[in-house]
């Protein structure tokens, strides 16, 4: 990531750039192995990171205590779970008043959130703004396309550079819905604004350049696993558990 921002931009070089901005709009920002390592790699060089993601009822929120890692939550879905008195009402209500009334709890704590997070969601881009001000953000990394719109959202007022980091690829011959065609047509449009693209592997980034328009050497291959060498313990347990030659290869698809 370093090299590619070196080669686009002198700005990463200057000893006030302290600052990255990644934006993943899912709630499972923290099982993914490259961006955690990424983040972790960004503070050991000396960089604070702002991270923009979502929550839902799904996933358990993700949380830092690490003073130079905030995490900026831009949407949550999870408006009665977090409210013990209100989970607890709906085990025992019995009648059909009682159900009418925590429903009539549930759609205004929803509407509640929504209005928060809309309010909450104008003011981001007005910190973005304060922020870069005082200690300027190397650029804003997009994780796929819906990532990379939001990042483009956030930074619209604001000279800071866009990077796409592409876990999922998004093929335009597969799609047949057309709210999925307008997402496909703005990544394809900011594509050709951004300084460069990460990807997993070689045949990935020859599909992304393909598909999206990208100079290959705009794209930095980053192998989706964790930090250090390989840890291998071959234990055989497959194997044992099915019968199966020990020379058999086991592929785990989940």
């Amino acid at each position: 990531m370093q090299a590619g921002l070196k080669k686009n931009d002198g700005r990463l070089n200057s000893k006030i750039v302290k600052r990255i901005g990644i934006v993943h709009p899912g709630a499972n920002i923290d099982s993914i192995p490259s961006i955690m390592n990424a983040i972790i790699l960004f503070v050991k060089n000396g960089y604070k990171v702002d991270i923009f993601t979502e929550r839902d009822i799904k996933h358990i929120a993700p949380q830092t205590k690490h003073k130079d890692i905030k995490i900026i939550c831009t949407h949550s879905d999870v408006y009665c779970s977090s409210v013990p008195a209100i989970a607890k009402l709906s085990r025992i209500c019995k009648t059909k008043n009682e159900r009418r009334i925590h429903r009539f709890l549930l759609l205004t704590l929803d509407k509640i959130n929504s209005a928060y997070f809309v309010i909450k969601n104008r003011f981001i881009p007005v910190y973005i703004s304060f922020s870069n001000h005082y200690k300027p953000y190397a650029c804003f990394i997009g994780v796929d396309p819906w990532g990379l719109i939001k990042a483009d959202s956030l930074v619209k007022s604001v000279d800071i550079p866009l990077v796409y980091y592409s876990l999922e690829l998004l093929f335009s011959d597969e799609i047949r819905d057309s709210r999925y065609e307008k997402i496909k047509m703005k990544e394809q449009e900011l594509c050709s604004k951004i300084e460069f693209a990460i990807t997993q592997d070689p045949e990935r980034a020859t599909l992304l350049s393909i598909e999206n328009n990208i100079p290959l050497d705009k794209i930095v291959q980053v192998p989706n696993a964790p930090l250090g060498a390989a840890q291998r313990n071959s234990n055989y347990y497959w194997h044992k558990r099915f019968d199966l030659p020990k020379g058999t290869k086991v592929v785990l698809y989940t």
